[in-house]
């Protein structure tokens, strides 16, 4: 996949939109002096006929490195979040995290939704983190305190990724999978941090499970909450919160 950056010349909403429908996977923003900027990658990178932003970079290698610096909490090569800031009854646990193929890094809204959710639903409950990236989701429920937490994903880059960043932390390196046996998902807190595109495909595996419990969920821009909804989940189930930020919305759910 190509790495592409536009700037934005309407809302970040509407460009957001705009670039979501063209294909736009793991999207972020960032200001710079010239305006609000949002990155992502593409299979093929829209260059014409954009009516709320212009391409302005394009890469085929990505600099990781360079990536982490767009997180608030990077500092000296790595990013390090205080858990303090998101959960006033966890003091100095420090989640470090190192530049790598995964994603999480906390410069995406959708994250810092997910991650500010944690603390009130993982504590002393097995987690599966759904596309774990770079295993910061993972990680930061086992810090706050689940009795057990995994990661998956289908990507091989991500999954090695993570297990460093579980390396620097401390923290037992056979969290993240590829898959899980049915029997590690009973009672479980689902984490699913993905776009409403690759929520479907999930879905059509987890939904003939008959799973249920509480699902945290984000990815999904304010607008496709309707849409979502009726989708996935028309009847049997209770939204307990939901949150926004930047356009983009966080649901905990219980099924």
């Amino acid at each position: 996949m190509k790495h592409a950056q536009f700037q934005i010349f309407t809302t970040y909403e509407n460009a957001l939109h705009e670039l979501t429908s063209l294909g736009i996977e793991h999207p972020y923003s960032i200001e710079e002096q010239e305006g609000l900027l949002i990155g992502g990658f593409f299979e093929t990178v829209p260059t014409r006929d954009l009516k709320n932003s212009i391409l302005i970079s394009t890469q085929d290698e990505i600099d990781w490195d360079e990536q982490l610096t767009f997180s608030p909490y990077y500092k000296e090569g790595v990013v390090e979040i205080d858990l303090a800031d998101f959960s006033s009854t966890n003091d100095g646990n420090i989640l470090k995290l190192i530049a790598g193929p995964g994603f999480g890094d906390l410069s995406h809204p959708t994250t810092q939704l997910m991650l500010e959710s944690l603390p009130d639903v993982v504590e002393g409950k097995n987690v599966i983190d759904i596309g774990c990236g770079n295993g910061i989701l993972t990680l930061a429920s086992l810090l706050l305190g689940a009795k057990t937490a995994y990661g998956i994903d289908i990507e091989d880059e991500a999954l090695e990724h993570a297990e460093k960043n579980a390396e620097l932390n401390d923290l037992p390196l056979d969290l993240f999978r590829k898959s899980l046996n049915i029997s590690e998902l009973d009672d479980s807190v689902y984490l699913i941090n993905m776009t409403l595109l690759e929520q479907t495909e999930v879905y059509k595996i987890l939904k003939p499970l008959n799973i249920s419990g509480l699902i945290l969920i984000s990815g999904l821009l304010e607008e496709q909450k309707s849409q979502f909804f009726n989708h996935f989940f028309s009847s049997n189930y209770t939204l307990i919160e939901e949150r926004v930020k930047m356009g983009w919305v966080s649901l905990l759910i219980q099924t």
